[in-house]
């Protein structure tokens, strides 16, 4: 497992012209108490019709059962003639067992928000969705402390 407090390259960079997910493999994420997530977006879509919406996501389901993923963060949408950028968002859990009322769901929450405060798990999934005929080169970085 990766030390405290270091970054913690979650979607290592890609071109990406389809809509996919990847689930973050035994980083014992679930450990952690607070992250500052970057999404480095090196290369856009020249379309202003070309979008790219990125969220990350935790397990809800039972352990050993089906996986449920819900979203923990949506960044702020990624437009195809907004050429390179970088966008973060924090994330911090309270450590309590029960979270608030909320719909469990994928790709759900709204883009440039976070649903935060709540227990994460230690299995998280970033999932992305294109629209458009663009390419965006991408990478996701989190810088996690205990």
């Amino acid at each position: 497992m990766p030390a405290l407090n270091d970054a913690i390259l979650l979607v290592p960079s890609a071109a990406t012209a389809a809509s996919g997910n990847l689930v973050v493999p035994g980083k014992g994420l679930g450990r952690y108490r607070a992250c500052v997530l970057l999404l480095d977006v090196t290369a856009a879509a020249t379309l202003a019709g070309d979008t790219l919406n990125v969220y990350v996501q935790k397990n809800v389901g039972p352990p050993g059962g089906t996986a449920v993923w819900s979203d923990m963060a949506s960044f702020t949408q990624v437009l195809g003639n907004g050429g390179a950028k970088q966008f973060r968002c924090g994330l911090a859990t309270s450590g309590v067992a029960v979270p608030a009322m909320a719909a469990v769901g994928a790709a759900a929450l709204a883009a440039g928000s976070v649903s935060s405060g709540e227990a994460w798990s230690s299995d998280w999934r970033v999932q992305w969705v294109v629209a458009g005929t663009g390419t965006f080169t991408w990478s996701l970085t989190g810088h996690f402390q205990d």
